[in-house]
């Protein structure tokens, strides 16, 4: 580091290290305050190593050296309807692990080394396949034909299991999607008591115990959403940009991450009318995630008011962890909270400082400045901004005054 501490010395590291290393030095990042060196494992969000965490990294690691097709998008329709389906969490993973022929029946626990017999613990006629367990077997088509969404799997013998789940979820409301999820795990949990208690359920009474649990899960879901559970946080943050009162300025921050190694930011400081009166970009070279990158703009932001004087402020983001962090003062032993210290290191320096969270929509404005980052990175404009931005501020400034 440099003679001050909190900033690497970059010739000295690169005459030392090679320079695919130096550069991984050089993006780790520095805090500005005199901060205790401390271990951390960086795989998890609060910094403590456990062993399976490391085990499900390793193996998370593995798969995707050894897996030949690209592992399935999260945001894909047929994804997105199956997480909303209103079942249980435990069903809905079921139904996931079936999708991604995960689910452990003797013939995918054969073809992973253990020493079985692959076929049907029911039947005894085909290999157990997720395809046969939930669909072709017997009791499978029994279980569906007493069961309450009237599936005849007759009708689509041609679709393997996973086309024809995708199917349902596709035809089917959320609550049909939640027992169809709910039946699926039911019709698991029966082969298991099969297999390993000997205890043999008819089809009519594994189907009834799947709508009794679904029933049950559903009450307590209309319970919740009744207003007994608390809102998430960051559910009752204000939809749109607000004055600040007259007195005091209100700082807006975003990051963007342009990519792995380089982190844009903005932050723009306005008055009660609306009217900028700070304004600017960075580009930094960091390698950070985007928790910990919000965290830096809260950071920048503050500093850049400390440098304009600006004693009485409200310091705004669109992340509420990070001003939830801010507001309680809470750190544990990550990068994340190197910043929040960072932070909370600045708060003398004002006479006032609140930390707000507005949803996106209300911080489009720093947004766009953090995307400025990178084709005009580390500007600083003073009672003025470029024309794009003003526009947006315009726009933003018609909003309602805070009370």
């Amino acid at each position: 580091m440099d003679e001050n501490g909190n900033k690497w010395n970059a010739r000295l590291i690169r005459e030392n290290f090679l320079e695919f290393k130096a550069q991984q030095i050089l993006t780790i990042p520095l805090p500005i305050t005199n901060q205790q060196d401390e271990f951390y494992w960086k795989f998890t969000r609060n910094g403590e190593f456990r062993v399976n965490d490391a085990y499900h990294r390793i193996m998370q690691e593995k798969n995707l050296k050894n897996r030949s097709e690209p592992l399935p998008d999260p945001n894909e329709p047929r994804w997105e309807r199956l997480w909303k389906a209103r079942a249980h969490p435990r069903a809905i993973n079921c139904v996931w692990r079936v999708l991604n022929n995960s689910l452990l029946t003797c013939l995918n626990l054969q073809k992973r080394g253990v020493n079985c017999i692959a076929l049907c613990p029911r039947c005894w006629k085909k290999e157990e396949t997720e395809h046969h367990l939930l669909k072709e077997c017997e009791f499978a088509r029994c279980f569906w034909f007493h069961s309450q969404l009237g599936i005849r799997t007759s009708d689509s013998l041609e679709l393997d299991i996973r086309k024809w789940i995708e199917e349902l979820l596709d035809k089917l409301d959320r609550d049909s999607q939640g027992l169809l999820c709910t039946s699926i795990l039911h019709l698991w949990v029966a082969r298991n008591e099969v297999l390993h208690e000997e205890l043999d359920r008819s089809p009519m009474e594994v189907a009834d115990r799947a709508m009794k649990n679904f029933k049950k899960y559903q009450k307590a879901l209309t319970t919740i959403e009744d207003g007994i559970h608390p809102p998430p946080p960051g559910s009752q943050s204000a939809e749109f940009w607000r004055r600040p009162p007259t007195y005091k300025l209100k700082i807006n921050v975003d990051a963007s991450c342009i990519d792995e190694e380089t982190v844009g930011i903005g932050a723009v400081a306005r008055d009660s009318e609306g009217t900028i009166l700070m304004a600017g970009t960075w580009k930094v070279n960091l390698s950070v995630k985007s928790h910990e990158a919000e965290a830096l703009a809260c950071l920048m932001g503050l500093e850049r008011a400390r440098e304009c004087c600006f004693f009485y402020i409200i310091v705004e983001s669109d992340n509420i962890e990070v001003i939830q962090s801010l507001r309680e003062k809470r750190t544990q032993s990550n990068y994340f909270s190197t910043f929040i210290v960072d932070c909370l290191h600045l708060i003398p320096s004002f006479r006032s400082v609140e930390f707000s969270h507005v949803k996106r929509n209300g911080n489009r404005v720093a947004h766009e400045l953090a995307n400025m980052a990178l084709t005009t990175p580390n500007t600083v404009w003073m009672e003025e901004a470029p024309q794009n931005i003003c526009n947006l501020a315009w726009l933003k400034r018609l909003g309602p005054i805070h009370e």
